[in-house]
């Protein structure tokens, strides 16, 4: 089951990058560790007709990137840390908002949290036994775990 979430995990990431961010993703199947240090990490925690929490770590390199291009800026110019920061916070809850829907079916009604910038690894939710998908992106790997309170839940046959 697991397998078929983090299929819909890899989907749903990847055509929320390319149309909020034009940013272009590439599912990687190889068991990558991120490096401590060189992402900047968001969770957001849901529930409804189940619970848990998803947690993105970005590559610090391609934040520029993300918060440019949904802002429509240019790369001239400046962007100020905080909007590079609502970039990511937005992604997540877009990629998330996305996901669940798929998993738990066009009917379900979820209660997504305000997004939360983790500032240390330590602060991370924890994530065992969840699922990861991993991104390969242009400056860096993002890496993307959803988790559930409980069970991993059924996936309707779609």
């Amino acid at each position: 089951m697991s397998d078929r979430i983090k299929t819909i995990v890899a989907k749903e990431s990847v055509q929320t990058l390319e149309k909020l961010a034009f940013i272009f993703a590439t599912p990687e199947d190889e068991d990558i560790e991120p490096e401590v240090g060189e992402t900047v990490d968001v969770s957001i925690r849901f529930s409804g007709p189940f619970s848990g929490s998803m947690l993105i770590l970005y590559p610090e390199g391609d934040l520029d990137e993300l918060a440019a291009n949904m802002l429509g800026l240019d790369d001239e110019d400046t962007i100020a840390g905080e909007q590079k920061l609502d970039a990511l916070r937005e992604t997540i809850n877009i990629v998330c908002g996305n996901v669940l829907p798929v998993i738990g079916g066009k009917e379900a009604v979820f209660d997504i949290a305000a997004p939360q910038i983790i500032e240390a690894p330590s602060d991370r939710p924890d994530v065992a036994g969840g699922v990861k998908v991993q991104l390969e992106l242009d400056e860096g790997m993002c890496f993307i775990y959803i988790s559930f309170d409980g069970e991993i839940p059924e996936v309707p046959a779609q």
